[in-house]
C-alpha cells in the first residue's frame, strides 16, 4: 500500500483535477488507484461512476458522503488483494 500512498502524494494535484473533470462530465463516483500483482510496478487509476460500484462499497461511500463535507473526494484503493482495500477522503 506504501506504492499507492506515494504514488498520490507525488501526483496529489493532478489526480485531484482528474477526479474533479470525471465527476463533472460524468457524475458522482470513486477513483480507484490499485497495485494489480505484489510483483507489479504499474499502478493502475480508473473513475468509477455510482452506478458501478459494489452495492457493500456504494453503502460505505454513501455513508461517508452523508457524514462529512461536500469539500472532500474518496478515492478507493486496493494494493492486489483485497483485504488491504481502502477508502481515502481527500479534502479540496
Amino acid at each position: 500500500m506504501n506504492k499507492i500512498y506515494n504514488f498520490i502524494n507525488e501526483r496529489k494535484p493532478e489526480l485531484i483535477q482528474i477526479y474533479v473533470n470525471e465527476r463533472a462530465t460524468r457524475g458522482d463516483g470513486i477513483f480507484t488507484i490499485t497495485i494489480p500483482t505484489e510483483t507489479s510496478t504499474e499502478i493502475k487509476c480508473i473513475y468509477i461512476e455510482d452506478t458501478q460500484i459494489p452495492p457493500e462499497l456504494l453503502s460505505e461511500l454513501q455513508d461517508k458522503r452523508t457524514n462529512n463535507s461536500n469539500d472532500i473526494i474518496y478515492f478507493y484503493l486496493c494494493a492486489y488483494d483485497m483485504d488491504s482495500a481502502e477508502l481515502l477522503g481527500i479534502k479540496l
